[in-house]
């Protein structure tokens, strides 16, 4: 799962730079930009979870202290870097989301999904800065690589 350690690893930096962002200016930071930073690190600690069928600790939208964001990023990380090491992209995980409703789906599917959803919600993030007149931190993937 060679890819998907790359793709861990900018979707850790990104978080990063948006934790990074948000702490330089954190009292003029609008309560949705935290909210949505909360929900990339919830959702993914909600998925490893899923994938290595525990019990997670925190809801989609659980708000945390602006100074916890950089540890439970390296704890999602790290627990993904567990799962890369020694599951199976293609075993399925069956499990429920948040309304109780069952699923069946991929380790791949599940772990692509984690990047895409943080890339989506980090996007948000970008606009809802430039929105408060900040600039937002440069994230993109090819940018990433380059360095």
């Amino acid at each position: 799962m060679k890819n998907f350690e790359d793709y861990f690893l900018y979707t850790h930096a990104m978080n990063e730079r948006c934790i990074d962002a948000v702490s330089r200016h954190e009292e003029a930071m609008p309560d949705r930009i935290h909210a949505l930073l909360c929900h990339i690190l919830n959702a993914h600690h909600i998925w490893n979870a899923r994938i290595d069928g525990s019990e997670p600790e925190y809801q989609p939208w659980e708000p945390h202290l602006p100074e916890t964001y950089p540890d439970l990023n390296n704890a999602a990380l790290l627990r993904t870097r567990v799962i890369l090491e020694s599951d199976d992209p293609i075993r399925t995980v069956r499990y429920a989301n948040t309304v109780g409703q069952t699923f069946t789906s991929s380790v791949g599917d599940i772990l692509f999904h984690v990047v895409n959803h943080g890339t989506h919600h980090r996007a948000q993030i970008a606009s809802l800065l430039r929105a408060a007149g900040f600039s937002p931190p440069s994230m993109d993937w090819i940018a990433y690589k380059r360095r």
